[in-house]
């Protein structure tokens, strides 16, 4: 999958702004605080024939990993030192695992609001 670096995500030609929701919520005021906002799903056509990209950023996963990552690595340390009681259960070392881009949260330009008169939900539209 492609990746966009920050530039690229600032250089689109349109994106939804922080201005753009602030002045859709003026102009939807039945909106109301407690509505949820909802994202659009999509396909992943949209990646693999259309060539968009995905904004990385470490988030719950990546830094859940790493936790787990140093949990075990303290364990094998601790069973090394003897400090760890003897335990029937794997090698801890099995469960240590490789940080990756994998691990990242994949984030993807919005491109606009909707409002359905029939609704009180914020919708956000990622394609055009």
């Amino acid at each position: 999958m492609r990746k966009l670096s920050r530039k690229e995500l600032f250089d689109m030609n349109h994106y939804l702004t922080v201005g753009d929701l602030k002045k859709f919520l003026r102009d939807n005021p039945d909106i109301t605080d407690d509505a949820p906002v909802v994202v659009e799903r999509i396909q992943d056509i949209y990646f693999k024939d259309n060539g968009w990209g995905v904004y990385l950023k470490e988030g719950e996963s990546y830094y859940g990993k790493i936790e787990l990552n140093s949990d075990m690595k303290d364990e094998i340390e601790r069973r090394r030192k003897g400090e760890e009681p003897e335990y029937s259960m794997e090698d801890p070392s099995l469960y240590i695992e490789e940080v990756s881009e994998n691990d990242m949260v994949q984030y993807i330009p919005s491109w606009s609001c909707v409002k359905y008169s029939d609704e009180n939900i914020l919708f956000i539209d990622l394609n055009c």
